[in-house]
């Protein structure tokens, strides 16, 4: 989780809330040049910071080498969500700890599968939040140049 992690960051170096954004957009940067443009940024103005997250392991907080493996996800807000299922029930037996995480994660899919039929009756056959980023990342990329390459030139 890359909040626990700048939380260790803050631990080390106190509270800098510049640094802790600017780290963060580093860790969520998908691409190695973006990745290495706000290291530098970091590198002017707390050195010692830099040199610490670099020194972690870049896998383990940086998107652009994780390859893939946290598919986008930079928190642990979805195990967060199954933790808040299990306020109150820490001192029950297990039994009825598993009963009601069926229960819960039962009635969560069953709110999705409702919104998705929903939305496919609405006429669209893609999810809300990934419809949503496509919409995103479709406005951002109009903003780009293409440049068509030409190996006689």
């Amino acid at each position: 989780c890359i909040r626990h992690w700048l939380a260790n960051f803050q631990h080390k170096f106190g509270k800098k809330k510049d640094i802790k954004n600017q780290l963060w957009n580093a860790a969520v940067a998908h691409q190695p040049k973006k990745y290495e443009q706000k290291m530098k940024t970091i590198r002017q103005t707390h050195r010692a910071g830099a040199v610490w997250a670099e020194g972690q392991e870049l896998p383990m907080w940086t998107f652009h080498m994780d390859n893939g493996a946290r598919w986008g996800i930079a928190t642990t807000n979805h195990g967060e969500s199954i933790n808040n299922v299990y306020k109150g029930l820490r001192a029950m037996p297990v039994s009825v700890i598993v009963e009601m995480s069926y229960w819960k994660v039962n009635e969560w899919r069953v709110a999705r599968l409702q919104q998705a039929i929903g939305r496919e009756l609405q006429g669209h056959s893609i999810a809300h939040d990934v419809f949503a980023q496509m919409q995103k990342n479709d406005e951002k990329s109009s903003k780009h140049k293409v440049v068509l390459f030409d190996r006689s030139e």
